[in-house]
């Protein structure tokens, strides 16, 4: 059980998986709204999902094995 949990935190597999899937949701946000006829009527949502992305980043390089 112990090298299970070690293997998953050496992986970081939760994390990966998120940054996965908020790459999809990103990008579907994105071609949404490049999709409507008036984009800049959405224009705070694409900021309210694209712009959290680079703490989200941050907090994943930040939170590295410092071996």
């Amino acid at each position: 059980m112990v090298e299970l949990s070690e293997k998953i935190n050496n992986y970081r597999v939760f994390p990966r998986l998120f940054s996965v899937f908020y790459l999809y949701w990103m990008g579907e946000v994105i071609l949404w709204s490049m999709g409507l006829p008036n984009p800049a009527s959405a224009q705070w949502l694409v900021a309210a999902v694209t712009v959290p992305g680079a703490a989200w980043f941050k907090i994943y390089v930040d939170s590295g094995n410092a071996k």
